[in-house]
């Protein structure tokens, strides 16, 4: 099928591709609604001008991607009401000692391998206010490790084929499996992953020295975060059951 599109077609196109992100930025606009205008007025301006139709944009649609991210959020939802996450957070800072390197590495660890499982912008929204919480209590300023968790997540979501939309996007459009994805990109992001901690380490050595505050740490009770432990259960249960399907899911289609 060969692509005939004249020039000012191709100008309109990008004309509302640019406002639709223009708007999605100035956030006058909620981005949801920016995004579904822009949709909208490419398909009625392109089917008005001939250069796009209903048709393509269904077709346009990636129905893995969108069902995906939308089963994972509703996962990482019920994770949430437990206090999981609070609860991880909190032992995760006890391990550390008080070490505000230690801290970092714990945190970077924890979110790069949830990254890989969840949706790593989401993983990091969670994490980010039980960062600065534990850091406040350290004295610590929560910068370093917020950038950090930012940095890993994003390199620990690249290793796996569930870990970021485009990845997802990648696998479905070339059929490519869990675990191929995985023992292919795994080792790739492994290097970036500690080239990127050692140089956090370096250039926030000074942000990373102890200034007291492990009493308060101290004080804090974990098992307090644990809101319904029988669903926490569950929910590990079924995450469990998650994480075997993925690599199962080429044979089950």
């Amino acid at each position: 099928m060969e692509l005939h599109i004249d020039i000012t077609s191709m100008w309109v196109a990008t004309a509302i591709l640019v406002l639709a992100y223009a708007m999605i930025f100035s956030e006058r606009l909620h981005r949801t609604y920016a995004a579904l205008a822009g949709a909208v007025t490419m398909i009625v301006v392109g089917g008005w001008m001939g250069f796009y139709t209903q048709e393509e944009a269904l077709t346009a649609i990636d129905a893995n991607t969108i069902v995906l991210l939308m089963s994972m959020m509703l996962l990482v939802a019920l994770l949430r009401t437990t206090g999981m996450f609070e609860y991880m957070a909190i032992r995760l800072a006890k391990a550390s000692g008080g070490s505000p390197v230690r801290l970092m590495l714990y945190l970077g660890i924890a979110v790069s391998v949830l990254s890989m499982i969840l949706d790593n912008v989401t993983t990091v929204i969670i994490f980010a206010p039980l960062t600065i919480l534990v850091t406040r209590l350290l004295n610590l300023n929560p910068a370093p490790f917020l950038i950090g968790q930012a940095m890993l997540s994003n390199i620990g979501g690249a290793a796996t084929l569930v870990g970021d939309p485009p990845n997802i996007m990648i696998g479905s459009a070339a059929n490519i499996d869990f675990l191929t994805f995985l023992i292919n990109m795994g080792p790739l992001a492994t290097a970036p992953w500690v080239a990127t901690l050692l140089l956090l380490l370096f250039f926030f050595r000074k942000a990373l020295r102890s200034r007291g505050g492990e009493q308060d740490l101290v004080d804090l009770d974990e098992s307090k975060a644990i809101q319904d432990p029988a669903l926490v259960n569950r929910m590990l249960v079924v995450m469990g059951l998650v994480v075997i399907l993925f690599f199962a899911h080429h044979k089950l289609h």
